[in-house]
């Protein structure tokens, strides 16, 4: 490559208004058109990388409530069955002490008669 800087030579071979952004020599029309296009990709790009954050938003969403829901639903079956076997031995203690109370006032009064 030579490098061309205002009538000095070197060995790469670039236009030094070029290098230092000088765009004086293009069409504008063209650098216009250029710029619409790398616009309309850069959109392009944008709105896929867009629609893809919402699917896998959605996709995360969704595996959160599922979870949400499997955990609610183990939690409250599992309270239910404790719940429910330890009013039936509450019941069952409560109904033997009290048949034992009765036993012994029984047994109790008919000595004492």
């Amino acid at each position: 490559m030579k490098v061309v800087t205002k009538g000095n030579t070197e060995d790469d071979s670039v236009d030094s208004d070029y290098l230092h952004g000088d765009a004086s020599s293009e069409d504008p029309s063209t650098h216009s058109t250029e710029e619409r296009d790398e616009v309309k990709e850069v959109m392009k790009m944008s709105q896929k990388d867009t629609r893809r954050v919402i699917f896998w938003r959605f996709v995360v969403t969704f595996m959160l409530l599922l979870t949400a829901l499997a955990v609610t639903g183990t939690t409250y079956k599992f309270l239910a069955d404790e719940q429910g076997e330890d009013m039936e031995a509450a019941v069952s203690k409560v109904a033997s002490c009290l048949s034992r109370f009765a036993f012994y006032a029984l047994t109790t009064v008919s000595l004492t008669i």
